[in-house]
């Protein structure tokens, strides 16, 4: 009965806040904040972004999106509820008089004080789910039919939302976005007490609200990407957060003195502080003390080689990320005490050369590598070759050719390598023939022609190839058809025209085929 009636309520709350939506709502304020192509290539430490045609991930959320499930309401309609004069059998009964049915004048039960409690938090529960609803946002439901997560990322989300979804007490997750969130809606969350994960993206809210989190005892992920009125100071706050593992900062106006106040947050495993650019290495040194740090993600131009030598005492890091970094070869040497290491990224760290990556030459656990706008040339994949765990390798906008290629043959057990925008040509794919567990390449903005693609066609297990920007024609298709494993190719800006792109559709179905023709 309660389970109906509260998705009866949806419905009608549901075609409430449509027209309120439509018309009856104030125009909401938009703060337009619009992603810098630096955003864009930022890894979600966490979850699950989208890949663009070079490799890199999209900015978008570092939590977890959730299909949109089906509401149980919208899968049956509610039963007709028996008659008061029919029992569970369908059999009628003796109805009490009306002076023992009825309790004294003046008098009320605890029953009927119940009831009306319970009936107000399903009106509540019902109001909460019709506001994600008339957002767009996407809803989880656990079997029992309770809302465990709410996905509002990239759609504007009000105060006003934000205190209807306070009612869905069993949510595990949620995920807010919008400059109409403000200290005003946050102070609602902390009867979300169950909440596990929480984003906070691109909202006006500050210090005061990191305030309002505290009574979230169970809060292990906290994504607080772009909120700019945040300062070290608030951090303070999320101390009381005894659960807390992972910890997203992103383009935040954080600072050293915040990084001090993270130092007490010993289960943190997880620390994102790019685009937070007043860290510097006074700060790094502070986080030394979170043992139980397993990743961080730096990109501040303060950071230099006196910061890779603090952090080389975290011993226990497994994913390292320096982009935008002051370092210089001398402090690459740092990171080869980091055994541990699975996952490095140095991004645009232009005072490292070929002889720094030779200080990565011993991090044989190395899974991930990327290595993009980097001064590198061939002489550097030597160094490489030994890494022979090595799945991703991004090479993207460096100076490696067809030398180099032969040296990355002999990664055998490499998926994935973005070769963009590298001096590449046809004689050096024949090497990457070698690389018979590949299953994605991207060789876009290169000088390759249709020859190429006979040498790629002996790739067992390509699935995705990446040739936007080359010097491909329709001589090429002859080839493609032989890549029937192939499920996405990228050929924009060649000359493979409809003509090309309709024998490829034709010889294989099942391709997936982006062209300028399309």
């Amino acid at each position: 009965m309660k389970i109906r009636r509260i998705l009866h309520l949806v419905s009608l709350f549901s075609l409430c806040g449509l027209f309120a939506v439509a018309g009856c709502q104030p125009q909401a304020k938009v703060r337009v904040d619009k992603a810098s192509s630096d955003e864009q290539s930022d890894a979600a430490a966490d979850g699950h972004p989208a890949e663009s045609a070079h490799g890199e991930e999209s900015s978008g959320q570092q939590a977890d999106e959730t299909e949109n499930a089906k509401l149980p309401g919208e899968l049956t309609d509610p039963e007709p509820e028996p008659s008061a004069e029919d029992n569970a059998d369908g059999h009628p009964v003796d109805l009490p008089t009306e002076e023992a049915a009825e309790p004294a004048s003046g008098q009320s039960t605890d029953s009927d004080a119940s009831a009306d409690a319970a009936s107000a938090g399903e009106d509540a529960v019902a109001a909460g789910i019709a506001a994600v609803k008339a957002r767009g946002g996407k809803i989880e439901f656990d079997a029992g039919g309770n809302p465990i997560s709410v996905n509002l990322l990239e759609l504007q989300t009000t105060d006003d939302d934000v205190a209807k979804i306070a009612a869905l007490t069993t949510l595990t997750s949620l995920y807010l976005w919008g400059a109409e969130i403000t200290d005003e809606g946050v102070p609602h969350l902390a009867t979300l007490t169950n909440l596990e994960d929480l984003t906070l993206e691109n909202t006006d809210i500050t210090d005061k609200s990191l305030e309002s989190l505290q009574p979230l005892k169970k809060l292990k992920k906290l994504n607080l990407r772009r909120n700019s009125y945040i300062t070290d100071e608030g951090l303070v706050y999320l101390q009381e957060l005894p659960e807390l593992t992972y910890l997203t900062l992103l383009y935040n106006q954080i600072g050293d003195p915040g990084l001090t106040n993270l130092k007490p947050i010993g289960k943190l495993r997880l620390l994102d502080l790019r685009g937070c650019m007043a860290v510097s290495d006074t700060g790094l040194a502070e986080l030394t003390a979170l043992k139980n740090l397993k990743s961080l993600k730096l990109r501040s131009a303060s950071v230099t080689d006196a910061g890779l030598e603090s952090i080389k005492q975290i011993k226990g890091l497994t994913g390292f990320a320096i982009e935008d970094g002051s370092i210089t070869d001398a402090g690459l040497e740092h990171l080869k005490e980091l055994t541990e290491l699975s996952d490095l990224n140095l991004f645009r760290c232009y005072g490292v050369s070929d002889a720094g990556i030779a200080h990565l030459a011993g991090l044989t656990k190395l899974k991930q590598l990327s290595l993009r706008d980097i001064a590198l040339t061939d002489d550097a994949m030597a160094s490489l070759a030994g890494l022979e765990n090595l799945e991703r390798l991004d090479l993207s906008e460096t100076f490696v050719g067809d030398a180099g290629m032969k040296e990355l043959g002999k990664l055998k057990n490499l998926k994935r390598l973005d070769l963009w925008h590298t001096t590449i040509t046809d004689s050096g794919v024949e090497a990457l023939t070698d690389l018979e567990n590949l299953n994605w390449l991207s060789l876009n903005e290169t000088e390759l022609t249709d020859a190429s693609i006979a040498y790629l066609a002996k790739l067992p297990k390509l699935e995705a190839l990446e040739m936007e920007n080359t010097k491909l024609t329709n001589a090429a298709v002859e080839s493609f058809k032989q890549m029937q494993q192939l499920k996405s190719l990228n050929v924009r800006l060649t000359e493979i025209d409809k003509v090309g792109v309709a024998a490829l559709a034709e010889a294989l179905p099942n391709l997936k085929i982006s062209a300028n023709s399309l």
